[in-house]
């Protein structure tokens, strides 16, 4: 979970991946 949470912060300029983080976030949870 924090995984996903800081991968978010990392690539928080790309939209794209933000949403694919996010998608795969609820995912997992």
């Amino acid at each position: 979970m924090n995984f996903f949470i800081l991968w978010d912060i990392r690539n928080f300029t790309d939209r794209r991946a933000y949403n694919i983080s996010f998608f795969l976030c609820t995912e997992a949870a």
